[in-house]
C-alpha cells in the first residue's frame, strides 16, 4: 500500500521542522543535528523524522543507528560514525562508493514491520557507481533506490508515495529493521522531510 500525505500534513510536520524539530524536545533526546529527532516508542522500536533539506541546503544530514542521532562526520567518505545520509528524496548508505563502512541493505516488499524480530538471508546491497552518470538527478546507483526503490513519483503531479517496504539494515555485526512512513515535499526549493520507524533485530 503507498501512502500519499494531505495538505494538511505537509503543513503540520513542515511547521513542525520550523519550530521544534520533527519528534520530542531537545530535553528529550538531543541529536546532535537540529535535522533530526527521534522518538522511543516503548515497545523496542523508535521513530525518526528527517528535514532533509530546508530548500537550499545541498550537503547530507547524517543518521547513526547505533546511538539512534544524527551525527557530524567530519569526512563522511571516511568515517564509521554515520549509517544513512538524507538530501532531499535521496538516501545513501555508509557502503560501497557512498562511504567505508560495511552498511548494506535489504529490501523487502509488503514485509509486516511490526512482527519482524529476525533479519533474513539475502542479497544485502550498498551503493554503487551511477549507471547513468550524464545524469545527476536519478541516484539510480543509491541501494535505496534498487529493485523498484522507496518511492513512486507522480511527474504530472510531482508527487511522492512511499512504497510499501520494509528495508534490513546490516550495519557490522547489527541487523536493524526499517520502514520509511511519509516522505513530504512541496515542490522544488521548498523543505523536505522523511520519516521512519526502525529498530534492531536478531541475526539471521
Amino acid at each position: 500500500m503507498k501512502k500519499t500525505l494531505s495538505i494538511l500534513s505537509i503543513a503540520l510536520l513542515v511547521l513542525m521542522a520550523g519550530c521544534a524539530g520533527l519528534g520530542p524536545t531537545d530535553e528529550e533526546n538531543d541529536t546532535g543535528t537540529d535535522e533530526i529527532t527521534t522518538t522511543d516508542n516503548g515497545d523496542g522500536t523508535f521513530s525518526t523524522g528527517v528535514l532533509t533539506t530546508d530548500g537550499s541546503s545541498t550537503d547530507f544530514v547524517y543518521f547513526d543507528f547505533t546511538s539512534g542521532e544524527g551525527v557530524l562526520p567530519g569526512n563522511p567518505g571516511d568515517s564509521d560514525t554515520w549509517c544513512l545520509g538524507f538530501l532531499n528524496y535521496e538516501i545513501i548508505v555508509n557502503g560501497g562508493v557512498s562511504g567505508t563502512g560495511s552498511l548494506a541493505i535489504l529490501g523487502l516488499p509488503g514485509e509486516n514491520f511490526e512482527t519482524m524480530s529476525d533479519a533474513c538471508m539475502g542479497d544485502y546491497i550498498c551503493d554503487q557507481d551511477d549507471p547513468d552518470p550524464g545524469n545527476p538527478y536519478d541516484g539510480d546507483g543509491y541501494a535505496f533506490n534498487q529493485a523498484g526503490g522507496w518511492y513512486t513519483y507522480n511527474p504530472q503531479t510531482h508527487e511522492f508515495s512511499v512504497n510499501d517496504k520494509v528495508y534490513v539494515i546490516q550495519c557490522g555485526s547489527g541487523y536493524y529493521k526499517m520502514k520509511i512512513t511519509s516522505f513530504i515535499s512541496t515542490g522544488p526549493g521548498s523543505p523536505m522531510t522523511l520519516a521512519f520507524d526502525w529498530g534492531q533485530i536478531a541475526a539471521p
